[in-house]
This record gives C-alpha cells, sequence and structure tokens, in this order.
C-alpha cells in the first residue's frame, strides 16, 4: 500500500515517473494496477479466514471436501466431453489439450490436481479399517465401503489424474506427483505415544498404488504428456527471460517496482528471442512477486505462507482423528508451491480462492478437539 501511495522520498519515486512532468511519483511504477492486485490479496486473506472459521468442526470439514472432490471430477468429465467433441461452450479449445471450464492448461492442471488428492483423501478415509479384529473382517470392510460409496471417489481421482495428464504440462505434471508424494507420507504417518508407527509398509502400498494409477494414466495419454516430457526444454522462454526478471529485480531490490507493475515494467527488459509474445505474468509466481514487492517485502509475504503450512504440518503430524483434511490441505498446498515456481496459477482467481479455502480448512483442523476445548473454556 505504501508503494502506491503519493509523496515518498524523490529518491524512492520510480524512474518512470520522470517522464511524467508535474505528476506527484509513487515508488510503483503501475499504481492502477497495484490498487486492483491489493484488493485481489485481501479478499483473498478473507476467504481463508471465513473458512478458517466456517470449517472448525470435522463434519463441516467432511461435507466441503467432498462437494469439492465431487465437483473437481464433474468439472473432469465435463472437459473431457469438450476434449472428445471438440465442442466447448465456456472457452475456446485447443487442439487435443485439456481446458476444461479455464482459460489456459496450466492453471486446470493445478486445479485437477487439488481435486485428484481431495478424492484419494475421501476414498481412504471411507475405507479405512481401523481397529478391526481380523484381516477378513478388515477386507470385507473395505469391500463394502468401496462399494457403498468410496467407488465414487476412487474414479474421481483416476479422472483428475487423467484431467492432469491431458492438459499435456510439464510443470503441472510434476507438482502433481510432488503432492502425490507428499500425501502419501501424510498420510502413512502415524502417531503412537510419539513415535511414529508403520510408515514404511504403509508408504510403501500407498506409492504402489499412486504408481499404478500414474503408469495407466501415462500410457493413456503417451501422444501428449509423454511426448512433452521427453522433448527439447532447451527453447522455453520462461528460461530466456528469468535471468532478465532477476536483474530488474537487482535494480530496486529494497522498495520493488510496484505491486501490480510486472507487465510495465518488463516491457522494457524483453529480449529479443522473447519478443513473440506479451509478458504479462512472469510465469514464476516468486520472481514476479520478488520483481513488485522488493526482497524484504516479499519474504515477508512467503513467511506468512510458510506459518501457514507449518501450522497445517503440525496438524498432519498431531492428529489422530480427522486427519485426512490437514493430509489433503498441505499436500495441495505443496502442489501449489511447486507450480509456482514455473507458471502463474495462484494468480489465477479461481485457484488462489480454492487455495485460500483449503489453506484455511487445514489451519482450523490443525487444532485438536481438545486444544479446542481448552481454548473455549478460557475463553
Amino acid at each position: 500500500a505504501y508503494q502506491l501511495t503519493p509523496g515518498p522520498s524523490p529518491d524512492w519515486v520510480h524512474p518512470f515517473w520522470s517522464a511524467v512532468p508535474g505528476a506527484d511519483g509513487v515508488i510503483s511504477g503501475d499504481p492502477g494496477q497495484g490498487r486492483q492486485a491489493l484488493v485481489r490479496l485481501a479478499l483473498y486473506g478473507m476467504i481463508f479466514l471465513i473458512a478458517a472459521t466456517t470449517f472448525t468442526r470435522p463434519d463441516a470439514a467432511r461435507w466441503a471436501i467432498r462437494v469439492f472432490a465431487i465437483w473437481s471430477t464433474l468439472l473432469a468429465i465435463f472437459g473431457f466431453y469438450a476434449l472428445a467433441t471438440g465442442n466447448n461452450p465456456i472457452v475456446d479449445t485447443q487442439g487435443s489439450v485439456m481446458l476444461a471450464s479455464f482459460v489456459n492448461r496450466n492453471s486446470y492442471a493445478t486445479y485437477a490436481a487439488f481435486g485428484a488428492i481431495a478424492n484419494i483423501g475421501i476414498y481412504l478415509s471411507v475405507v479405512e479399517q481401523g481397529t478391526l479384529p481380523s484381516t477378513r473382517h478388515r477386507w470385507r470392510n473395505m469391500i463394502e465401503s468401496f462399494f457403498g460409496g468410496g467407488w465414487v471417489y476412487a474414479v474421481g481421482a483416476i479422472l483428475c489424474l487423467a484431467a492432469v495428464a491431458l492438459t499435456a504440462f510439464r510443470a503441472g505434471s510434476i507438482a502433481t506427483l510432488i503432492g502425490l508424494a507428499t500425501f502419501a507420507l501424510a498420510w502413512a504417518f502415524k502417531r503412537q505415544d510419539g513415535k511414529a508407527s508403520g510408515l514404511m509398509g504403509s508408504s510403501i502400498l500407498l506409492f504402489a498404488g499412486f504408481a499404478a494409477l500414474i503408469g495407466f494414466i501415462a500410457y493413456a495419454s503417451a501422444g501428449t504428456l509423454i511426448g512433452r516430457l521427453l522433448g527439447d526444454t532447451s527453447e522455453e522462454l520462461r528460461f530466456v527471460v528469468f535471468p532478465h526478471i532477476i536483474d530488474l529485480i537487482m535494480e530496486r531490490p529494497l522498495l520493488g517496482h510496484g505491486l501490480g507493475s510486472f507487465q510495465s515494467v518488463f516491457r522494457q527488459a524483453v529480449p529479443f528471442e522473447a519478443g513473440v509474445a506479451e509478458w504479462d505474468l512472469a510465469h514464476s509466481s516468486y520472481l514476479e512477486n520478488t520483481l513488485e514487492l522488493g526482497v524484504p517485502a516479499a519474504i515477508a509475504f512467503y513467511f506468512a505462507l510458510a506459518l501457514v503450512g507449518a501450522r497445517i504440518l503440525r496438524g498432519v503430524r498431531t492428529r489422530r482423528r480427522d486427519r485426512s483434511y490437514t493430509c489433503v490441505t498441505f499436500a495441495c498446498f505443496v502442489v501449489a508451491l511447486v507450480h509456482a515456481s514455473l507458471d502463474f496459477s495462484l494468480q489465477m482467481p479461481a485457484i488462489a480462492s480454492i487455495f485460500a479455502i483449503l489453506c484455511g480448512m487445514g489451519w482450523s483442523q490443525s487444532f485438536s478437539e481438545r486444544a479446542r476445548r481448552k481454548a473455549m473454556v478460557k475463553e
């Protein structure tokens, strides 16, 4: 907000304002875009607070996760329909690339990854065996749970993972794999008297299941994703522009160029080989936010996110009941942060909003029922 305020020290005013005689210069190179970006960030913060207070009860969190899982499945089905028929009434189709209702495949890859993890988390919580007395009882309960409704989430997970693969987006696919691995480790972590129990065996089983799913999906999409994964990446334009973005960061490392000002500022620094496109986004949220905010403010911004992630991780380690919510939200947290290093999904309102909801839910569910009761007594 201070970047957008008129009247800073003359040495702090952005060089752009020297071309506007008589104007009250500010730190930001594009204060109009900065005001919009500031409102969006405030909105995402409010969504986080609403989710953190709404989903304190496990039944409310359970309802929300199931709705999101089913919605993600329906969106994937719509994407398959649009891809098969070439008829998408929401966005223009782009050949054999999965888009669903999103304007680009990059962002949908993140959204579908969230949906896949949510479906897997709900499915495992539905068929979880608990402390049944014998192997025969556990198998019977698992089969009954599967045909009693668990199959919906199993199918949903497969469809969402297939949708990620059919986006043919490498960064999104890699982020999804890392998120699945994170979920497997988080789910397999059991606490008994402060010690991890059964981590290795459970992790191996989960990894084997995920490997089977991923193998099937990779085979089904061999003509799209596999071809891109094995293709030459030396001419990726984002890696051409990243060094130039870093140079701009070093021009104003403390003050930044102003929130929302990336497009205006970077136009002067676009290298010749990257001039075929309009660079309105940096294709790395970390670099873009650091350029706009400056290094100190960017560190503060991501430190706040790190505190949220650390709180959710603590819930993964300490919760014994209803731990699927923290496992799902932490895995989605990892997917989003990994993907943000090579793209801009978290700068899309649909992704940022659901990310804020998941983070708020994970935050509230990271506290045990006993901790909540103690807090209520103190109040």
